[in-house]
């Protein structure tokens, strides 16, 4: 299940990156990395808020499937309605991964 949070100024993107963290910090990632999901969730926001009028909002959730375990996160454009607007340009980006194996260290 993807969480949506509403980013359409500056104060809303500690929020993004909070709900991010929170996410990485449920599969166990060690503070490294952890940090770095933050970090993604941040630019995205930031980018949401400078480079999209009326900003947008930011999916995050935990995907488990065949090829393994993560954070997702997903910047859509838009007020947040739920419905998909292909005219606003869709996603910022496709996909970012950051994979994390706790027995592994990497």
């Amino acid at each position: 299940m993807l969480t949506a949070i509403r980013v359409s100024e500056q104060s809303q993107v500690a929020e993004a990156r909070r709900e991010a963290l929170a996410q990485a910090n449920r599969l166990g990632f060690d503070e490294e990395d952890a940090g770095r999901v933050a970090l993604v969730a941040t630019e995205l926001a930031t980018n949401l808020v400078k480079h999209v009028r009326g900003g947008g909002e930011i999916l995050a959730g935990i995907y488990d499937d065949t090829s393994g375990t993560g954070v997702e996160l997903f910047p859509r454009q838009g007020k947040g309605d739920g419905q998909h607007h292909p005219e606003r340009a869709g996603r910022l980006l496709d996909r970012w991964e950051l994979r994390h194996r706790p027995w592994s260290g990497h």
